[in-house]
């Protein structure tokens, strides 16, 4: 009888130790890293794309450069993120209302960079969209985003996440931060009244009321900068990564 109690215990053990191992050894669910489409309008000698999709890729971000003329053919609900690359349309039009459909229908994040993406949100009535926006072209001189909060008109949202998750960004000041080498910009002056959903992340220098970087709503951000990484500080660079990063995962931010 004692026998059979003691084997009983060390089966008890051996038990335990198993299952043990087999917990130490559990393999950790897998997670697919983030899927981008950047959406671009192909011209000769125009590297910028490239220039955005080997900064992503270089970060965890898989990223698909999506021509202009395959929107209608390509299925945008695959994306985490969809980017609209400055070089796109002309004044205020951007595209065919059927590529404009097809990347809004897909109910996904939307991240429009300088001309193109004011263009492209104006056709769907945005008021970070190319009716409120002043374009100014490329230049040589560098290019500042002033965050001071102290403006009395809408206060700039300095204490979000955007300044500093994943990267913590230096500011000159408490205000300006250094951004681009050159660049055009296009800078919204929102409407009155602005829309409740819109959060506001930095003014062109010298003006109170007219914003390069704002979003409305949770899923529509204008990176109103129009050139490339190369172009970038590497303060705009983690910047911008930062911006990225907001809308992949939007589920993670809280209104």
């Amino acid at each position: 009888m004692k026998t059979f109690i003691f084997c009983g215990a060390l089966m008890f053990a051996a038990a335990l130790i198993l299952t043990g191992c087999e917990d130490d050894n559990a393999v950790e669910p897998y997670e697919p890293l983030p899927q981008v489409a950047f959406v671009y309008q192909p011209e000769t000698n125009y590297n910028t794309p490239l220039q955005f999709e080997t900064m992503l890729e270089s970060h965890g971000y898989i990223t698909t450069l999506v021509e202009m003329d395959s929107i209608v053919t390509t299925d945008f609900t695959l994306f985490d993120l969809t980017i609209i690359d400055s070089k796109i349309g002309s004044g205020d039009n951007w595209g065919a209302s059927s590529q404009v459909t097809r990347i809004m229908s897909a109910n996904k994040p939307i991240l429009g960079i300088g001309f193109g993406g004011a263009r492209f949100f104006g056709e769907n009535l945005l008021a970070i969209g190319w009716d409120n926006g002043e374009p100014f072209l490329d230049t040589t001189s560098t290019s500042f985003l002033n965050t001071d909060v102290s403006v009395d008109d809408i206060k700039i949202h300095l204490t979000d996440t955007l300044f500093y998750l994943p990267n913590a960004i230096t500011r000159t000041n408490d205000s300006i931060i250094e951004v681009y080498n050159y660049t055009g910009t296009i800078v919204i002056e929102p409407p009155s009244p602005a829309p409740d959903s819109m959060k506001y992340y930095g003014r062109q220098p010298n003006y109170s009321n007219r914003y390069a970087i704002l979003q409305e709503g949770p899923r529509y951000l204008l990176w109103g900068f129009t050139n490339g990484p190369n172009a970038m500080t590497t303060t705009g660079q983690s910047l911008f990564l930062n911006v990225v990063d907001r809308l992949v995962n939007l589920e993670e931010v809280t209104e």
